[in-house]
This record gives C-alpha cells, structure tokens and sequence, in this order.
C-alpha cells in the first residue's frame, strides 16, 4: 500500500479479504475492541507513553491477540509490522470532537493531530470506525453485510421459483385450451 491520501485508500486497506480487514473482523468476533495506529508514527509516539516495544511482522493472529491488552497498537505506514502495543494514547484534548467514547475520542483527536489512520473496533457497537484526516467512517461486521445480502439473494431465488411455477402452470392452461381453428363440439374436457 502506497502512502495513504484520503478515505478511500484507508477503505483499500480494511477491503475485505485483507490481512487487516481479516484481524479486525477476528476482534469482532471475539466480542473485543481494539485501538489501532498506522503510520506516522513519530507524531504518534510524541502523543504516547507506554507500552513495548514490539516491532514484529503484522499478521492478523498477532493482531487479534495483542488487541486483548487494553491500550492501542501502533502499525508502520503500510502495516506490514506491529511496531509496538498496550500504548496509552495522549492527544490534546482542545481538539473538538463529536466522538462520544473514550477509544472514539481518542481516535478522532490522533487523526486530527497527526496523518495517523486510527481504527478503533468497539466491543459494545460492534462495529469498526476508521479515522483519518479529521474524517470517519463507520463499517459493520463482514459477515453481518454478507448475511443481509444473502438473505436477500435467498427471498430472491424463493420469488423467481414461484415466478418459474406459475408460468408453468400458464402454459398448461394455454395448451389445454382449445385452438381457434378447431371447432368447438360441446364436451367438457
């Protein structure tokens, strides 16, 4: 991944089918939330403390179990390494934000004050914000989206089967009818 300009390279990043989208959607499942860091991290150490030092490759198994300690996750620009975890996160709290959660708060204030693009994962919404540029976006579970367009792709088979057996049904009627060439001769059929 390239240098992150604007939201649509951050939803490039989260795609499903992605390392990063697979790990946050194993944080979902498992019913935690997470605080996660990518890029710059020289403005975002200066917003920090704590933590360790971690600096191993980025695999989503690594991810999903480093987000059960409670502070954030700090990714290199291209999440190709966790560089370090449980860092506690201290950004100026001037900045105004219409974040209500503290993970949330956070997030918007880091990606304000820095070109950081910050994922939370929020155990109680159950869903995955992204922040970026004084920007958020909002993505449900994977498999939630995925079970909602089944379920329509399912109503829809069960219409076109019903759809199938009426003209069915019309076309028999239609060749039990008599022809119009043919006379009529009084009998029921």
């Amino acid at each position: 991944m390239g240098i992150i300009q604007n939201m649509d390279d951050v939803l490039k990043m989260v795609a499903p089918s992605t390392d990063l989208r697979t790990a946050l959607d194993m944080i979902l499942a498992a019913d935690n939330g997470a605080l996660i860091c990518i890029g710059d991290l020289e403005n975002v150490m200066a917003l920090s403390s704590g933590g360790f030092e971690i600096d191993v490759a980025f695999t989503p198994n690594r991810l999903f179990e480093l987000s059960k300690m409670d502070g954030a996750i700090l990714l290199d620009v291209h999440a190709r390494r966790i560089v370090r975890a449980n860092v506690h996160l201290t950004p100026t709290a001037t900045f105004e934000t219409k974040e209500t959660g503290m993970r949330h708060r956070t997030a918007m204030r880091v990606c304000v004050e820095t070109d950081a693009v910050v994922i939370t994962v929020s155990q109680r919404r159950n869903v995955i914000d992204l922040y970026f540029g004084g920007e958020s976006r909002t993505l449900g579970r994977a498999h939630q989206d995925y079970s909602h367009v089944s379920a329509t792709i399912l109503a829809l088979e069960n219409a076109r089967d019903v759809l199938d057996r009426e003209i069915a049904r019309l076309k028999g009627i239609e060749e039990m009818q008599p022809d119009s060439d043919t006379q009529y001769d009084g009998r029921r059929r």
